[in-house]
């Protein structure tokens, strides 16, 4: 008697690509969720260009736009750390 495993590993094979397909997409999610953070970040910036010209702040404004810069600094990094490890293929829990 003969049994022919064919037609399960021809399954196994298409439930692995679909598995691999939603892995991708799962990816290709967070790259575009984590570009979006950074479009955001700079047109946070840009706001805050037009909110408070150079030629026309106080100290004051000054220490709280160095304080934003300071905390948007933060944010790019951790970004960055999650695009890198996105792009190496190690996922990290986002914060």
């Amino acid at each position: 008697m003969r049994i022919d495993f064919g037609f399960k590993r021809c399954l196994l094979l298409k439930t692995m690509n679909k598995e691999n397909e939603v892995e991708k997409f799962k990816r290709l999610l967070k790259l575009r969720t984590i570009f979006k953070q950074i479009n955001q970040i700079s047109w946070n910036i840009t706001s805050l260009e037009k909110r408070y010209p150079l030629d026309a702040i106080s100290n004051d404004e000054i220490d709280g736009l160095l304080q934003s810069y300071k905390e948007y600094a933060q944010d790019v990094k951790r970004l960055n750390d999650e695009l890198k490890g996105e792009l190496d293929g190690k996922r990290q829990n986002s914060k």
